[in-house]
């Protein structure tokens, strides 16, 4: 970099909350089975069976996990790395996009969802982070709820000529 020139680096923004200690890689895994079985399923590893164009995704899951194909149906599953270090069972979710494994990753083993860095050590949402998720959740579930016991309290009411008054 030039001296001259600038550079638009954003300053950091103190919080009140603990940052936690990123890794800035997975550690090295054992190499998983070719094969394996789980609840009277068999499981292949995709790159045994893959064509030679085989090409794994960008996303960081690919650095926590592989691709399997389940024998019963010949879904692709995500095997994950991090389970089996922890001794975990695996889940073996379907693959049809990466969203739900990035929250397995978040919520079982503190991998960032965006950067796809493991955090060290146990890191807790602030008190104020974990009410706001709450209420965001809450308020959803809540808001259907009690939008569909409106309907059919009234289909209730309706079919069965209550009458509110004598």
């Amino acid at each position: 970099m030039r001296p001259d020139s600038t550079s638009l680096t954003p300053s950091p923004i103190p919080t009140s909350s603990p940052t936690p200690t990123l890794s800035p890689a997975p550690v090295p895994y054992c190499e998983p089975p070719g094969e394996f079985v789980q609840g009277g399923i068999t499981y292949v590893k995709r790159t045994t069976i893959a064509n030679k164009d085989f090409r794994q995704g960008t996303s960081h899951i690919w650095k926590y996990g592989l691709q399997y194909i389940r024998g019963s149906d010949k879904k692709e599953v995500y095997y994950c790395h991090e389970c089996t270090v922890g001794k975990s069972k695996q889940e073996l979710f379907v693959i049809n996009g990466t969203s739900r494994i990035r929250n397995h990753l978040e919520q079982k083993h503190q991998i960032d969802p965006q950067s796809g860095i493991k955090r060290k050590g146990s890191v807790r949402k602030s008190i104020i982070d974990q009410q706001k998720d709450a209420a965001a959740s809450n308020t959803f579930f809540w808001k259907e709820s009690v939008e569909k016991f409106k309907e059919l309290l009234i289909r209730w009411i309706v079919y069965c000529h209550i009458a509110f008054f004598n």
